[in-house]
C-alpha cells in the first residue's frame, strides 16, 4: 500500500471520500477508497489541521473564538460570505450563554441557517432574523417546554426584560419575509423579568410569509407571539403557523395587530391571557387548534373579519369566541365547547359578536355552564345564519341562542337551559 499523510488518512476514513494527492482513484489496482490512521494521532489535533471551521458556506460554530456560545455563533454567523450559508451550533449541549445581539442573515441579503442542538441557551441579548433565514432546532415533536436538554430552549436571563427574545426583521418592511422558526421552545421567564411587558417572546415586525413549526412559547411578560404590521399595509401577512404551543403568558398566547391572512393549525393555546387575539386583522383561518385558559379564546376587535374558525375545540374562562366590529363574513363551524366558567355571574358568552355582520354559525356543539347563552349575536346590522348548532345545558339568563330577529334559523337544538 501507498504511503499517504495521516491528515489524509483520518478524512478519508471519516468521511470515505476519494481526495486527489491523497490516495488513488477508487478502484485502482493497488489500492481502495479508505487507508488506515496511525492510531498515535490525535482525531482532534488533525481537524485542527485542516481548519474544520468551515467547509464551503458552513461553519461550524464551536470551532470559532468567543468566551460563551453567543459570542462563538455571532463570529461564525459574521464570517460568512455575502451569499450567506449555514452555521452549524449542534457541537453546543447542556448550559450555554447568548449575552450579544445574534444577526441571523441581513435585510434582502444573506440567507442563513442556524443549526441548534439540544441546549439551555441563555439569551440576555435579542436574536434578529431576517428575510429567507432560519432557526431549526432539535425536532422533538410538540414538547411542553420543560428543561430536559432533549430540546432546545432559549430562556430569557433573570432581570433582562427583553422586549423580544427572538425577533422576526428590524421594523423595515420584509426585513424578514420567509422566514423559518423549528423546533425550538421560548421561555420568557417572566417570575424573574426575563421579558417586559407589551412585548412578545418572538416578534415578527413588518415582514410577511413566515413559517413557523413545532415551536413552544411560553412564560412571557407579554405576548407568546406577536405578528406587528402598519394599519392598511399589513406587511406581516400570510404567515403560516403550524404546531405552535402557547402556554402562560401574560398576553395573547398569539398577538395579530393588523396583520391579514394568516393560518394557524394543530396548535395549543392554554393559560394565555387570550388564545389569538386579533387587532383591526382579518382572514384568519384557525383550524384543529385547542384552547383553554384565563381570558378568551379567540378575540378579535377594531375591524376583525373574514374569519375562519373550524373545527377547534375551547374551554375558556371568559367569551369562547368573542368578535366585537365593525367587521363582517365570519364563518364559525363545527367547533366544540367544553368546560366550567370560573363564575356564574352571566358575564360571558360562549360564541359572543357584537357590531358584525353576515356570520355563518354552523355546526358548533356547545357543551358548557355559567355562560349568559350559548350563542349571542347582537348589534348586528345584517342578516346573520344560525344553523345545525347543538346547545346543551350551557346557557344562564341569556338562552340556548339569543340573536336578532332578522337572523336565519334552522336546525338548531337547544336544551337543558
Amino acid at each position: 500500500m501507498k504511503q499517504r499523510s495521516v491528515a489524509c488518512s483520518v478524512v478519508v476514513t471519516a468521511l470515505a471520500l476519494w481526495v486527489p494527492g491523497c490516495i488513488d482513484k477508487p478502484g485502482a489496482a493497488d489500492d481502495t477508497a479508505t487507508a488506515d490512521a496511525d492510531p498515535a494521532v490525535d482525531d482532534e489535533s488533525v481537524l485542527e489541521q485542516i481548519d474544520a471551521r468551515r467547509v464551503n458556506s458552513i461553519r461550524f460554530a464551536d470551532r470559532f473564538p468567543g468566551a460563551t456560545a453567543g459570542e462563538k455563533i455571532a463570529a461564525a454567523l459574521a464570517d460568512l460570505p455575502a451569499t450567506g450559508g449555514t452555521v452549524d451550533a449542534r457541537g453546543f449541549t447542556g448550559e450555554q450563554e447568548i449575552s450579544v445581539p445574534l444577526l441571523v442573515g441581513a435585510p434582502w441579503s444573506k440567507p442563513t441557517t442556524l443549526l441548534l442542538g439540544p441546549a439551555l441557551f441563555t439569551v440576555s441579548a435579542p436574536i434578529q432574523l431576517f428575510m429567507n433565514s432560519s432557526i431549526i432546532g432539535a425536532p422533538t415533536g410538540m414538547t411542553v417546554g420543560g428543561i430536559d436538554r432533549t430540546n432546545t430552549m432559549l430562556l430569557a436571563a433573570d432581570n433582562a426584560q427583553l422586549a423580544a427574545i427572538l425577533q422576526l426583521g428590524d421594523g423595515g418592511d420584509g426585513h424578514a419575509t420567509f422566514a423559518v422558526l423549528q423546533d425550538l421552545v421560548v421561555d420568557g421567564n417572566r417570575s424573574k423579568a426575563g421579558t417586559a411587558a407589551g412585548g412578545g417572546n418572538i416578534v415578527v415586525n413588518r415582514s410577511g410569509r413566515i413559517d413557523v413549526t413545532r415551536v413552544t412559547t411560553q412564560n412571557g411578560a407579554g405576548h407568546g407571539m406577536a405578528m406587528l404590521s402598519d394599519p392598511g399595509v399589513w406587511q406581516s401577512c400570510c404567515a403560516k403557523i403550524a404546531k405552535l404551543m402557547a402556554l402562560t403568558n401574560a398576553g395573547a398566547g398569539l398577538y395579530l395587530d393588523h396583520t391579514n391572512d394568516t393560518f394557524v393549525v394543530q396548535s395549543e393555546f392554554e393559560g394565555n391571557d387570550n388564545g389569538i387575539e386579533l387587532n383591526g386583522t382579518g382572514a384568519l383561518r384557525a383550524t384543529n387548534c385547542d384552547m383553554s385558559g384565563y381570558g378568551n379564546g379567540i378575540y378579535a376587535y377594531n375591524g376583525a373579519g373574514a374569519l375562519t374558525i373550524v373545527g377547534n375545540q375551547f374551554a375558556n374562562m371568559k367569551h369562547d369566541i368573542a368578535i366585537d366590529g365593525p367587521g363582517s363574513g365570519n364563518i364559525i363551524s363545527g367547533n366544540m365547547f367544553l368546560g366550567q366558567r370560573k363564575s356564574a355571574d352571566d358575564a360571558f358568552d360562549v360564541i359572543h359578536i357584537s357590531s358584525s355582520q353576515d356570520n355563518a354559525i354552523t355546526g358548533n356543539i356547545v357543551a358548557t355552564t355559567n355562560a349568559w347563552s350559548g350563542i349571542h349575536i347582537y348589534s348586528s346590522t345584517g342578516k346573520d345564519s344560525v344553523t345545525g348548532n347543538v346547545v346543551q345545558g350551557a346557557s344562564g339568563s341569556g338562552g340556548g341562542i339569543n340573536v336578532p330577529g332578522a337572523t336565519s334559523l334552522a336546525g338548531n337544538v337547544t336544551y337543558g337551559q
